[in-house]
């Protein structure tokens, strides 16, 4: 197996991109496979700014013995230190593998996660809210987005939420398919 070390790093640039200074490592992982197998690496990095605080979060496989792999989140007031590794979605059964996570706040303040699961069948999109970022229950899989009649997205999702659109504001989730027409309004 091809194995070599991971870093979830946090690059800044002070200069609209022209040059680019390491900040710090997030976290680290002893490998990760290129050819299949166990792997234990970190991947697909999600920044949030909230609560005075860089929230970054990230799949990580570096239990994939109890989780295939794991939605996880460390916290920072500074971009330098940062916080323990807090769960998101931890799931028992190591079929299940969500990954892609992505964070928006919620016109009522509170925090909307998304995320796939791979290992379902289209790899169906899942969602969890809380009130508490530090707080998000990780064995709850959450709820999938699905319409009235059953058809869902699937895989890489990405959620923002804008005020426009009704009283509660509107949640758009883009995704890399669907598995049919979505012609009509979500419900969950």
């Amino acid at each position: 197996m091809n194995t070599t070390k991971t870093n979830m790093v946090i690059y800044k640039s002070n200069d609209f991109g022209v040059s680019w200074d390491l900040v710090s490592v997030v976290d680290s992982a002893d490998g990760f496979s290129t050819t299949g197998g166990l792997s234990k690496g970190l991947w697909e990095p999600f920044l949030l700014y909230a609560e005075g605080k860089l929230w970054c979060y990230y799949s990580d496989e570096k239990v994939a013995e109890q989780h295939s792999q794991r939605l996880v989140c460390r916290s920072s007031t500074d971009g330098v230190n940062w916080s323990d590794t807090q769960e998101v979605v931890a799931l028992e059964d190591a079929n299940m593998r969500p990954g892609m996570i992505t964070v928006t706040k919620l016109g009522d303040g509170r925090y909307l996660a998304t995320y796939e699961i791979v290992g379902m069948h289209d790899v169906p999109v899942y969602f969890k809210i809380t009130d508490d970022l530090n707080n998000w229950n990780p064995a709850d899989i959450g709820k999938q987005i699905k319409t009235k009649r059953g058809e869902f997205i699937g895989s890489a999702p990405y959620i923002c939420w804008t005020p426009a659109g009704g009283e509660c504001g509107t949640l758009l989730v883009p995704a890399n398919h669907s598995n049919g027409k979505t012609d009509e309004e979500t419900c969950y």
